[in-house]
């Protein structure tokens, strides 16, 4: 399983590690093609995934939407920025608390769209996260 640390992204990991990506509650498993949040289930459309996906796999980077249109819809002139806002509207629907003021999905106006490494307020299960003992 990979598991980010506030500075590292999916490139630090080795090449070799788990399919599984953690970030924050928000956990995708490229084996089983599946979305999990808080421990729960999220379904999602192809295309809905593979764009997580592709943010997931950037964590802490802003992907432009170039990039996702050649990585979700197969080349730069495969879909429009509309679709794109379209698809990042209904993910956001779909996985954040509060989706006008998203903590996984963030628009990074005239770039493109970004997945923190980190999400504030949310433990991943690392010791980096977790509170030490009280005395």
């Amino acid at each position: 399983m990979i598991e980010l640390t506030p500075d590292q992204t999916p490139n630090d990991t080795p090449s070799d590690s788990s399919h599984l990506i953690v970030v924050g509650q928000l956990s995708l498993d490229s084996q089983a093609h599946s979305v999990s949040l808080r421990g729960q289930p999220i379904q999602l459309t192809q295309l809905e995934y593979d764009l997580l996906a592709c943010l997931a796999r950037n964590a802490g980077r802003v992907v432009s939407r170039t990039e996702i249109l050649r990585e979700v819809w197969g080349c730069p002139t495969g879909g429009t920025p509309a679709q794109i806002k379209n698809c990042m509207w209904r993910l956001r629907q779909k996985i954040e608390p509060d989706p006008k003021r998203p903590r996984y999905l963030v628009t990074v106006y005239g770039h493109g769209y970004l997945m923190p490494s980190r999400v504030e307020g949310e433990q991943t299960g690392s010791t980096n996260d977790v509170a030490p003992p009280e005395d």
